[in-house]
């Protein structure tokens, strides 16, 4: 089952390597059609954030701090950054 939305989410994250200023500027960009877990997702695997890559680290801890720290808090829900911290993590093999 896990596997299943894995895919799904997946299969919404675009690969245009658009480059931002900030975490919270991916967030605001990508696509609108995309749940919040998506485009967490997008901004923490598909683009370059003030410089780097891979900001979101290499766990879900990791991810779901940095995106915490770095989101509006009206932006998305701690469940919603967990979510996709921990789909962030299964896709690295954590």
């Amino acid at each position: 089952m896990r596997f299943f939305v894995v895919a799904l989410l997946l299969a919404g994250c675009g690969d245009d390597g658009a480059t931002y200023a900030s975490f919270q500027a991916c967030f605001d960009a990508v696509d609108v059609s995309q749940s919040r877990r998506q485009s967490i997702l997008n901004c923490c695997l598909d683009h370059e954030i003030g410089g780097a890559s891979q900001v979101c680290g290499a766990s879900a801890t990791t991810c779901a701090s940095y995106v915490t720290s770095n989101l509006e808090p009206t932006s998305a829900s701690s469940t919603e950054i967990m979510d996709a911290c921990d789909d962030y993590a299964m896709m690295l093999g954590n």
